[in-house]
């Protein structure tokens, strides 16, 4: 392959969206056995990943290096990214348990994928910007991801149709068996104490747990018990603060709380 050889990438209207640049050489050692030496460098790169509501602008410099099947490495710098599709969707769930029918035929993965900002959650259960690295692994067919996305505070969290503001938080990749990570979150949203009650008080949660299996709870020191967050939550739907929609997320979120939402 010769070096610098470039490609552009059209999108509907003929608008040019993106570059990548290869290099270096591919040698055929026998039938479907191939020993890789390649650099790729993507510049303002589209993503889209056709199974789920995933989407972007990506720099990379990634190498392809080894026999059949080589090893990915490198780094992806995330310019933008939108993530869409709903926590506990049947897309992910299948997708989180997966198996690998001929392992010897996926490529290794060892590289980096890093956003300063612009790495947004915008689905059912979030509205909320992230910044953060994670280090993806695959070896033998089975991929790893460890690492930490920070919420940026003025985020949004829906619980029962209601809107909580995000104080701080965090998505922590830790999980070796399957891309299920842990929450760390503290939200927060004005409710009322009592259905009779004419003043809104500031209440915060916390939500830990995965994103499997999700648990809202009252953070240290709180004056709320877990018992009367339910009541608030689900006796009183002030219509100001609901984004009319609901997931199997928030289902399993109130269902930690002691919500009979079956």
């Amino acid at each position: 392959i010769k070096r610098g050889i470039a490609f552009g990438f059209l999108f509907p209207k003929g608008k040019k969206k993106g570059s990548l640049a290869v290099s270096g050489q591919i040698q055929i050692q026998s039938f479907n056995n191939f020993l890789y030496d390649l650099t790729l460098t993507g510049r303002d790169f589209p993503i889209v990943y056709e199974y789920m509501e995933v989407s972007g602008l990506a720099d990379f410099d990634l190498k392809i290096e080894g026999a059949t099947p080589p090893k990915v490495s490198g780094q992806i710098k995330l310019k933008q990214l939108d993530y869409e599709e709903p926590f506990g969707s049947p897309v992910t769930l299948a997708l989180a348990g997966q198996k690998v029918v001929d392992q010897s035929a996926q490529w290794d993965w060892d590289f980096t994928v890093a956003a300063a900002n612009n790495a947004w959650v915008k689905n059912t259960d979030m509205n909320a910007e992230f910044s953060g690295e994670v280090e993806v692994f695959r070896v033998d067919g089975q991929m790893v991801i460890y690492g930490i996305l920070d919420a940026f505070s003025g985020g949004r969290f829906y619980v029962a149709g209601r809107t909580f503001d995000i104080e701080k938080g965090q998505i922590i990749f830790e999980n070796v068996e399957k891309p299920d990570p842990t929450l760390d979150l503290l939200i927060s949203s004005r409710l009322y104490e009592a259905q009779e009650a004419s003043v809104t008080e500031k209440v915060e949660l916390t939500v830990t747990g995965t994103i499997s299996q999700p648990v809202i709870g009252t953070p240290s020191g709180s004056k709320y018990t877990q018992q009367e967050v339910l009541e608030m939550l689900v006796l009183q739907s002030p219509s100001t603060t609901t984004n009319g929609k609901s997931s199997p997320f928030q289902e399993k979120v109130l269902g930690s709380l002691g919500a009979d939402v079956g």
